[in-house]
């Protein structure tokens, strides 16, 4: 389960923020992941609920996280049209071709933070 070890990485972000006096407190950070990611939504959210509950870290006691899909998609390089993809299907829907560049889907990211702030803005 390496959702624990990216709940772990996604706190010491939020952390470093806390530290670098960027923010004094963070009550919602939103983290998108890509349908290509392996990364289980429900379980990345369990890791990290239960890791800032085992764990007495100032500014972070009342962080709620979201999380976003991200779907994923490519762009085949043979008609040029933009198709959703899946780990069982990576074909363009169009033409059939599977000469694929995948432009999103692989996802993994904090992409919002909000709380409040220290000596710089609420939300990255």
């Amino acid at each position: 389960m390496h959702e624990v070890s990216l709940a772990m990485g996604i706190i010491e972000c939020l952390n470093a923020l806390i530290k670098n006096q960027q923010m004094r407190s963070i009550e919602k950070v939103t983290v998108q992941i890509g349908e290509l990611s392996n990364v289980m939504p429900e379980a990345l959210l369990f890791a990290f609920e239960a890791m800032l509950q085992s764990q007495s870290i100032n500014g972070l006691k009342n962080c709620q996280m979201t999380i976003q899909r991200v779907s994923a998609k490519a762009v085949c390089r043979q008609c040029h049209q933009t198709s959703a993809i899946t780990h069982e299907r990576k074909r363009c829907l169009y033409c059939k071709g599977n000469d694929l560049e995948i432009i999103s889907g692989y996802e993994l990211q904090i992409s919002e933070v909000e709380g409040e702030e220290g000596d710089a803005r609420d939300t990255y």
